[in-house]
């Protein structure tokens, strides 16, 4: 899985998007792969306009009716289209001291929701980089270690 954490405030994503765009391009080369699942984590969501104003929970969901709500949702559609990751997988988090704010709740929630997937490519992935000839050094072994359990059976 790929967390890729972006702070709300900084509008510049070329870089970003270009990283994103060569990680996607190197996935791509292996077609037998599939691609982990991309969150994008989005920090730094009290620093939005207007700048004084922190009343948590906000519905991000619904129509906004507060400045803050409405550019949190500017932000989240913003990096959405700008790095191309489906909006759901947008993530609003506030780290900042005295004002964590939807990381339980939201953030790990979804991480749970992936992660069947994401441990399943892994174990694929693991399974593909065994090298054909530790298959039977691993076979060998298990067929030595069983005849000496047989051996060692009461008769």
């Amino acid at each position: 899985m790929i967390l890729w954490v972006t702070a709300a405030h900084c509008p510049d994503r070329q870089t970003e998007r270009q990283i994103l765009d060569t990680l996607r391009t190197a996935q791509v080369q292996h077609l037998k792969r599939a691609a982990p699942p991309l969150l994008v984590v989005v920090s730094h969501i009290d620093r939005l306009r207007p700048l004084r104003e922190w009343q948590p929970p906000y519905d991000l969901t619904a129509a906004a009716d507060d400045l803050k709500t409405m550019s949190i949702q500017t932000a989240v559609s913003a990096l959405a289209t700008d790095l191309e990751v489906p909006i759901a997988n947008v993530i609003p988090v506030c780290l900042a001291e005295g004002r964590t704010y939807n990381v339980d709740d939201t953030l790990w929630v979804t991480v749970l929701n992936h992660l069947d997937r994401a441990q399943r490519l892994r174990l694929l992935r693991c399974q593909e980089a065994r090298h054909p000839a530790e298959n039977w050094q691993l076979l060998r072994r298990q067929l030595a270690n069983t005849g000496r359990f047989l051996l060692a059976l009461p008769k």
